[in-house]
């Protein structure tokens, strides 16, 4: 004769019910599962916070050294832009002397010139 289950959960019920488990006897089998399941758990987390923790150590060093090679491109930049910064002084001082020159040149010029 073939039993029909009033629900999926029924065969369930009829396992417990074989066994003679009680509520306590349930309980400590579910408090078991529950805790081998944590510590599977815990264990897997543990191997996953530690390859994010490689991630994060990469990136570190990623960031690490690309900084100090921006660091050391403005540092370059820095001492291209002051070199051009001396060249264009000297240049301005060259300047200013040579119109100096012409400028005592011409009021020699002026004031050794007879008067009108």
């Amino acid at each position: 004769m073939l039993e029909v289950t009033a629900s999926s959960s029924h065969s369930d019920d009829v396992m417990i019910r074989s066994l003679r488990m009680t509520v306590a006897s349930l309980k400590q089998s579910m408090d078991r599962r529950f805790t081998r399941l944590e510590r599977r758990m815990h264990r897997q987390f543990v191997s996953v916070d530690k390859r994010l923790a490689a991630g994060d150590r990469r990136f570190d060093d990623l960031e690490a050294r690309l900084t100090a090679r921006i660091d050391m491109r403005f540092e370059s930049i820095s001492e291209k832009l002051d070199s051009i910064a001396r060249g264009f002084n000297q240049r301005l001082n060259h300047h200013a002397q040579v119109d100096d020159e012409h400028e005592k040149r011409l009021r020699e010029l002026e004031d050794s010139a007879p008067s009108a």
